[in-house]
């Protein structure tokens, strides 16, 4: 979306808990810090939002109107897709004092700001399975 202003989707159903890359790191250091092995404990916000909310908020921060076309290519099959997956991290607050600190829009600032910073690395034409 930040250098061709569109988006190739598959479903814009699937709801999913997105959590911020440096909050999930910091779950797995209080994890292995912890002293539990073998521990089930899911890191996440406990918030759902859709594929389809996601590029509207990423559009919000990023400032444009994207294109968005449905590729069949990007469309799981219907056996496969899970159509709402959100973490239930209560134990990661209760066992490790761990809660995220970003919210989703503050985690995707972050990101946006490094992607136009290192916008040469990516090949957005390029879709890999």
């Amino acid at each position: 979306m930040i250098s061709r202003q569109v988006v190739r989707a598959g479903s814009l159903e699937p709801v999913r808990d997105f959590t911020y890359i440096k909050d999930t790191v910091e779950g797995f250091i209080k994890a292995a810090e912890s002293g539990e092995p073998g521990e089930v404990i899911n890191l996440g916000t406990g918030r759902g939002v859709s594929v389809g909310e996601l590029v509207k908020i990423i559009s919000k921060i990023v400032g444009v109107r994207p294109k968005i076309t449905k590729e069949k290519i990007r469309v799981r099959p219907p056996k496969s897709e899970v159509m709402v997956l959100i973490a239930d991290a209560g134990k990661a607050r209760r066992t490790l004092c761990w809660k995220p600190t970003r919210s989703l829009e503050e985690g995707l600032r972050e990101t946006i700001d490094y992607i136009r910073a290192h916008i040469a690395d990516y090949k957005p034409e390029i879709y890999n399975l």
